[in-house]
């Protein structure tokens, strides 16, 4: 039987120094994980706004370079969409919140299976706000590739290659990155559940 938040609060204001003890083991743990599991996601974050910042500098330099109104079109696109990535990753960072040190191991313990959550529908919306526009901007590229002579075999097997890597991207967030973070969720329930029981 889990316990409740009044029972938890109890537990944490009782009058014996081991039940003390074992409750600030308990928060000292999740805090642990807690800045474990920030510091992955804030070298995450870092990676993909480096990325993101790297693709907009090089279409812009490509976008200055084009030859014709749809490649130019295109590679301001790609650039647009690194500076977009960079944004949303910085913006949705920030709203993370993080529980007072006087809390309950309950508000710990939720406060960590919320930033589980959160980082959750970041990767299932990652088909919309990071893998549609740049596959987008990829596609013009092909179609542009299309319109030279012989270019047409190049133009489709580069715009299936694109799809693939971008269906592999969708996979490892989804679905492989999804998984996992939903275990690790799963484990901070059934360890706060263990230690109320105990």
């Amino acid at each position: 039987m889990n316990p409740s938040p009044d029972e938890l609060r109890e537990l944490w204001v009782s009058d014996s120094g081991e039940k003390r003890t074992d409750m600030r083991e308990l928060i000292e743990q999740l805090e642990k994980k807690s800045r474990g599991f920030d510091r992955l996601v804030s070298r995450r974050d870092l990676r993909e706004c480096l990325a993101g910042a790297a693709v907009a500098v090089l279409f812009l330099w490509f976008a200055a370079r084009a030859t014709n109104p749809v490649e130019r079109a295109a590679h301001l696109w790609l650039a647009a969409c690194g500076v977009w990535i960079v944004f949303f990753l910085l913006r949705y960072s920030r709203m993370s919140r993080k529980p007072a040190p006087e809390q309950t191991l309950e508000a710990y313990r939720q406060a960590l299976v919320e930033k589980y959550d959160r980082q959750i529908r970041l990767l299932k919306n990652v088909k919309y706000w990071y893998i549609l526009p740049l596959w987008l901007g990829q596609m013009l590229l092909c179609m542009d590739c299309l319109r030279r002579p012989h270019g047409v075999m190049t133009g489709l097997l580069v715009a299936a290659l694109v799809t693939l890597v971008n269906a592999a991207l969708w996979w490892l967030n989804e679905v492989a990155g999804v998984g996992y973070l939903r275990r690790q969720r799963a484990a901070a329930r059934c360890d706060n559940d263990v230690h109320g029981q105990t």
